[in-house]
């Protein structure tokens, strides 16, 4: 569902993607928008489709919050976060 929301949002769009870093494990990070400067990762929290990412950044906790609030995407039920379903799979 992530996967589709994200593909809804820049099909046939020209994404611009800066880099603003590197997570704790080396990944690297970004920010995308689109031509008229929206923040595609803002909307995807917004929307409940993925998660603030604390451990290095505080900019979409807001978003985060609203989505979980709103019971939008994966706050609709039960998930385990990301970060923690790879901790426990190693």
């Amino acid at each position: 569902m992530a996967r589709a929301a994200l593909m809804d949002l820049t099909a046939g769009v020209d994404v611009r993607c800066e880099d603003v870093g590197r997570k704790e494990d080396g990944g690297r990070l970004a920010r995308c928008t689109d031509p008229h400067g929206a923040d595609l990762g803002a909307n995807m929290v917004w929307t409940g489709w993925a998660l603030a990412l604390r451990q290095t950044s505080r900019d979409y906790v807001g978003d985060e919050a609203s989505a979980r609030n709103g019971k939008r995407g994966l706050w609709k039920g039960e998930f385990v976060e990301p970060w923690e379903w790879r901790r426990n799979r190693r």
